[in-house]
């Protein structure tokens, strides 16, 4: 990455050699090599199984976060804290957090579902869905979520988390 932003503004070829997964970067100031890793290494993306699904507006998860993030706990002793609380009914949606002195909620009403649910979504998911959809704040987002896993789909992005499974106080 280091290398990438010392580049200037020019076309650069990539060249991958998958026998030693190696990248070769070039440009008009020079070549680059640099080591790659097998796609087979990383983990594969999850499926969610009888998942629940919600559209919701950019604009509300965004607010949702913006406003709750910062009373977030961050002590790993108790994890239930260390996430967003979302919690969903026929009326509204609510998001709550607490590191244990703040408490803070929000709450949107005439977006529901028809089976009241909840679920805590982690500090880190938050944080890379709080800078995602800033530039999609106009669209729906898709969220997708079962008694493990969430997913959130908008324009070309999708973000999956694991969700934090403790009894929020």
């Amino acid at each position: 990455i280091e290398t990438l932003k010392s580049l200037p503004d020019q076309p650069i070829t990539f060249t991958i050699n998958e026998e030693n997964n190696s990248i070769e970067l070039s440009s008009d100031n020079g070549k680059y090599k640099i080591s790659g890793e097998l796609a087979d290494d990383f983990p594969k993306f999850p499926t969610i199984a009888d998942a629940t699904v919600i559209n919701i507006p950019g604009d509300v998860i965004n607010n949702a976060i913006s406003k709750t993030y910062f009373s977030i706990g961050i002590d790993e002793l108790k994890p239930a804290l260390t996430g967003l609380f979302v919690e969903l009914n026929s009326e509204d949606i609510r998001f709550v957090s607490t590191d244990g002195n703040k408490l803070v909620k929000y709450q949107r009403n005439g977006i529901g579902i028809s089976e009241e649910t909840s679920f805590i979504i982690p500090r880190k998911a938050l944080n890379v869905l709080r800078t995602s959809i800033t530039a999609a704040e106009e669209s729906e987002v898709e969220v997708s979520f079962n008694k493990v896993n969430a997913r959130f789909a908008f324009g070309s992005t999708t973000i999956v988390c694991r969700l934090i499974d403790e009894k929020f106080p």
